[in-house]
C-alpha cells in the first residue's frame, strides 16, 4: 500500500488527468480503519502536499481550459462550415431542380402551343378544302341542272315545232283534199 502522502499525490494527479501508473481507482476502503477508531498519523519524516495549487498546476489547468475552448470553437466552426456547405449544396440542388422543372414546363407549354397552332392550321385547312370542295360540287351540280333544264327546254321546243309542223301539214293536206273534192264536184 502507498503511504498517505503518496496516496494523496496520486489522487491529485488522477483528478488532473495525469497518469497514475496503473493504480486502482481511489475509493476509501472501510476495512482498512482500525478497530480502535484512531486515525493513521503520518510519520514525522513524511510531508503532506501543499493544499494550495502551484503556479505550474494553475498554468497547466489554464492551458487545458484554453485547449478545450479552442477545440470547442474549432469544432463549432467546423460544424458551422459543414452546415453552411450542406445548406449551400441543398440550395443549389433545389435551385437546379426548380430550374429544370421550370424549363420542362416551359418546353411542354411551347410544344403544347405549337401543337395547338398546328392543329388549328390543320383544321382551318381542312375546313377551307371542304368548303371549296362543297362549293365546286354545288357549282357543278347547278351547272348540270341548268344544262339538263336547257336540254329539256330545247327538246320541248323541238317537239312543239314538230307538232306544229305536223298540224300545218295535216291542215294543208286537208285543204288540198277539200280543194280536190271541190274541183271534182264542181
Amino acid at each position: 500500500m502507498p503511504s498517505l502522502a503518496e496516496f494523496i499525490r496520486l489522487r491529485r494527479e488522477k483528478e488532473l488527468g495525469m497518469d497514475t501508473g496503473g493504480l486502482p481507482p481511489i475509493t476509501p476502503d472501510p476495512s482498512s480503519k482500525r478497530s480502535t477508531g484512531s486515525s493513521v498519523k503520518p510519520k514525522s519524516s513524511e510531508k503532506l502536499p501543499s493544499l494550495t495549487k502551484s503556479a505550474e498546476e494553475r498554468r497547466r489547468e489554464q492551458e487545458a481550459r484554453e485547449r478545450e475552448e479552442r477545440d470547442r470553437r474549432e469544432r463549432e466552426e467546423r460544424e458551422r462550415r459543414e452546415r453552411d456547405e450542406r445548406e449551400r449544396r441543398e440550395k443549389e440542388e433545389r435551385e437546379k431542380r426548380e430550374k429544370d422543372e421550370r424549363e420542362r414546363r416551359e418546353k411542354e407549354e411551347k410544344e403544347r402551343r405549337e401543337y395547338e397552332k398546328w392543329q388549328k392550321e390543320k383544321e382551318d385547312r381542312e375546313r377551307r378544302e371542304k368548303e371549296e370542295r362543297e362549293r365546286r360540287e354545288r357549282e357543278e351540280r347547278e351547272k348540270r341542272e341548268r344544262e339538263e333544264e336547257e336540254r329539256k327546254r330545247r327538246e320541248y321546243e323541238e317537239w312543239q315545232r314538230e307538232k306544229k309542223k305536223e298540224r300545218e301539214e295535216k291542215k294543208k293536206k286537208e285543204r288540198e283534199e277539200k280543194e280536190k273534192k271541190g274541183r271534182e264536184m264542181g
